[in-house]
């Protein structure tokens, strides 16, 4: 009986994975990754959970099915490693568990294990290579030059206690060509080609800095700032929505009703206002979109400060209001609402708009 009620689910979860991949969205690829947990199946989880946030990148309710998938996936795994770690610590337990942490997107505690990692093992190179690699992708992701610069100093690092490490010195030449650092470029690349000098790869690399024009007298910060400058004028300065300010009006209005709200607000870029709702009478909305550019400003420069990245959401509890603010492409919302409305029924209400509205 166990084998056909087994039999039973797996048909019915193809049957629903059909339908859901036909025209995926934010709910439904959630929905999906969590019965394929329960069920055990956590490569089709996965595959789904991979998918839903590639595409819905700002959905809250991916992203938890995401994280859920992780820590069913990775938890045995994750208390093996640290046990081993107290028993008997060596440089490759602590890289193997900083590597799942990061998998976990746990980025804080993946940094504070590589930090006593080096501590322990100051010679070894894998901590300063998993450094190096969240603050790239975090580069990637957000352009902080800050990231770029940590960065390649943390690659730097790793160099030092490896010379040989091929795939760190072709990364550093990558980087120095985007950055026009020429002489810094050649030097890496001229080192895999004395290990490896059939390396077709870096021969190509090794073509493009011939290309790079004369290197001018600038340094790291100066250079990271003068790529990003030049990555915004190609594309056109501001990264625009593909939702136009009337899809955005339209879909407010469908925002769900939830008892204490008094406006909705969405600006663009330099807080200008792009759309939104107001519950209450009497509220200026010019002096509502001023106030959300102070507010999102203040909390990107904390961000930024705190090192932990683009602010992406957040609550501000005042005396007789709470205001929820988040982002969606280059968009920033906020939902002004009485101080004693219910905030997690905001945030459901927040979570359900991405999804379905923003999304739809």
């Amino acid at each position: 009986m166990a084998f056909f009620a087994n039999w039973k689910q797996k048909r019915e979860l193809k049957r629903i994975a059909r339908q859901v991949k036909r025209s995926l969205s934010p709910g439904p690829a959630s929905a999906l990754v969590e019965k394929y947990i329960d069920s055990g199946l956590l490569e089709d989880a996965e595959e789904i959970a991979k998918q839903g946030v590639g595409l819905f990148p700002f959905s809250n309710t991916v992203q938890a099915a995401q994280r859920h998938l992780k820590k069913a996936k990775y938890y045995d795994q994750l208390r093996r490693l640290i046990d081993q770690i107290k028993e008997k610590p060596s440089p490759t337990l602590y890289a193997m568990l900083a590597e799942l942490y990061n998998e976990l997107g746990e980025t804080d505690r993946t940094l504070e294990v590589c930090r006593e990692g080096i501590k322990q093992f100051p010679n070894y190179e894998g901590m300063y290579l998993i450094m190096g690699k969240i603050r790239y992708n975090r580069y990637l992701k957000e352009e902080l030059t800050k990231d770029g610069m940590l960065a390649v100093d943390f690659f730097e690092k790793a160099l030092a206690i490896n010379g040989r490490d091929y795939k760190t010195l072709v990364r550093l030449g990558e980087i120095y060509i985007e950055l026009g650092m020429r002489t810094k470029a050649l030097e890496k690349l001229k080192s895999v080609l004395y290990f490896a000098p059939e390396d077709e790869s870096a021969r190509k690399l090794m073509e493009r800095v011939q290309t790079l024009p004369p290197e001018q007298p600038l340094d790291i910060e100066e250079c990271f700032n003068q790529l990003h400058k030049k990555r915004s004028q190609q594309e056109g300065r501001e990264r625009r929505s593909r939702l136009s300010e009337q899809d955005i009006e339209s879909r407010l209005w469908n925002f769900a009703e939830v008892p204490g709200i008094l406006a909705i607000i969405c600006t663009a870029e330099g807080a200008r206002k792009f759309a939104s709702r107001i519950a209450k009478e009497g509220v200026n909305e010019d002096a509502l979109c001023v106030g959300l550019g102070e507010i999102y400003s203040a909390a990107q420069d904390s961000s930024l400060r705190m090192d932990i990245g683009s602010f992406q959401q957040g609550i501000l509890y005042g005396s007789a209001i709470q205001v929820h603010i988040f982002r969606f492409e280059n968009l920033v919302f906020a939902v002004i609402a009485s101080a004693q409305a219910k905030a997690d029924a905001i945030q459901t209400a927040i979570d359900n708009f991405i999804d379905n509205q923003l999304y739809a």
